[in-house]
């Protein structure tokens, strides 16, 4: 897959996976701003008037009708009033949608497990392409499944469910936090990860590209070895500290490379000469932030499955008896 198809990729996932969350909300907002006891309310109330125009049609036809509208202008009100009450039916945990967003939810992440680990532990399958793309599309499937089974709970967290449901949002949220140390892992692009002195070595391939094919002055490749402010591998800092300056780089990179590229300005490089060398120059920070993130990033990464593995066993144990308990109620969906 190329840069660009995988950029495009992206994109339609992450547009995908919001837009759906965007509609069911918008769709969903009502019911879910409204308190169960107004719901009842509601439904009880159209369900009643439903029922007094089915008696003034019946007295209407004998002649004695007394609401001052005819038998069309009454069934036309009336299917405004069914509409009414199924939508407020519809949206409940149990409804048409909300059981069929909880149902729809399960699956994508039962789904989105299955299809990683399968394609991780099993070599067969390599064919389907690289983890890291099928890594992507599990994290979209785990992310927009437990969306829409919170949106099938109508921000219920009460009962034995809400173990699954506070376990399915912290294997979603510590998923995201894995995926970001994930990529502060150095690999080929095969996914088989780099060692420290690989990664030493093609840092200084690319300084010596930048110095030769560029002919750029120490001091300004200094300044790019200064965009990434990590501290060095190998120092006294805990593992706290360093995640901290690894998010905070991440927030501040793009001044730094903006004072990199007034530099090159400076130089009087061509302005496509100056992108092509900030290309370059990214590459080299992003190595030497894995090169000082390298200890950290594998201990993180290594003690993040040990917390991600078993809420993620909760998660499923507890929807399995929460499903087998819905069905033995007769709670079937569409079926």
């Amino acid at each position: 897959m190329s840069p660009f198809v995988h950029r495009i990729y992206i994109i339609t996932l992450f547009t995908l996976g919001l837009g759906i969350a965007m509609i069911v909300g918008f769709e969903g907002v009502r019911y879910y701003l409204t308190s169960p006891e107004e719901r009842g309310n509601i439904i009880a109330d159209s369900e009643a008037r439903i029922s007094d125009i089915d008696v003034e049609i019946e007295l209407m036809r004998e002649g004695l009708g007394s609401m001052g509208m005819n038998e069309k202008e009454l069934r036309a009100q009336q299917a405004d009033l069914r509409a009414k009450s199924e939508y407020w039916s519809h949206w409940g945990a149990t409804g048409l949608y909300g059981h069929g967003l909880g149902i729809i939810g399960s699956l994508m992440m039962v789904a989105g497990v299955a299809l990683y680990s399968t394609r991780k532990r099993i070599k067969r399958f390599r064919f389907t392409g690289k983890i890291k793309h099928v890594l992507e599309f599990h994290i979209f499937l785990c992310l927009l499944g437990p969306t829409l089974v919170v949106f099938h709970s109508t921000f219920k967290f009460g009962g034995i469910v809400s173990v699954s449901l506070w376990s399915m949002i912290f294997v979603a949220l510590s998923g995201i936090f894995g995926r970001y140390i994930y990529t502060q892992i150095p690999k080929t692009t095969d996914g088989d990860e780099l060692s420290l002195d690989e990664l030493a070595r093609e840092n200084e391939v690319l300084r010596m590209r930048l110095r030769t094919q560029f002919h750029l002055a120490p001091v300004t490749l200094d300044m790019i070895d200064a965009v990434s402010t990590l501290p060095p591998a190998g120092g006294n800092v805990t593992v706290f500290r360093s995640l901290s300056a690894l998010i905070r780089d991440d927030l501040t990179r793009r001044s730094r490379f903006h004072a990199v590229r007034q530099r090159l300005l400076a130089e009087e490089l061509p302005r496509d000469q100056v992108d092509h060398v900030l290309g370059v120059a990214r590459k080299k920070v992003l190595l030497v932030r894995k090169i000082a993130f390298f200890d950290t990033a594998r201990y993180l990464f290594q003690y993040w499955h040990v917390i991600h593995l078993p809420f993620s066993i909760i998660m499923f144990l507890i929807l399995i008896v929460h499903i087998a308990l819905t069905v033995s109620l007769g709670y079937t969906w569409i079926f």
